[in-house]
């Protein structure tokens, strides 16, 4: 893995992580978000758990390359996810800028990480 895949990789997981933790606990920020998206609780911790498993396979996948692209995949899956609920609750398109921008550098990461190989 080229290092600046790698450090893309590992700059991604802390993002996955963190907010699929934040999620898992409850935050109030989350929780509200959620419910405006017409998530349940058990939807939210769901989506935190994926990003949280998403994340560590970025990470993981310094070292087991074919993790990063798995990872990837199901991250980008999320995103998508997140992008159309966003347009199903009638959200201005800057509230789901980050979902697409992680989304895509998700992607350049998992390109980056296939054309190293």
């Amino acid at each position: 893995m080229h290092i600046v895949t790698m450090v893309m990789a590992l700059l991604l997981c802390a993002v996955y992580v963190t907010a699929g933790l934040a999620k898992l606990a409850g935050a109030a920020v989350m929780r509200a978000d959620a419910g405006r998206l017409g998530l349940s609780v058990r939807g939210q911790q769901g989506i935190g758990a994926l990003e949280v498993l998403g994340g560590a396979g970025l990470a993981l996948g310094v070292w087991y390359p074919p993790l990063t692209t798995g990872a990837a995949i199901g991250i980008i899956l999320l995103m998508t996810g997140a992008l159309l609920y966003h347009r199903r609750a009638g959200d201005p398109i800057g509230t789901a800028i980050p979902a697409l921008v992680l989304g895509l550098a998700v992607a350049l990461t998992a390109a980056l990480d296939l054309a190293g190989r």
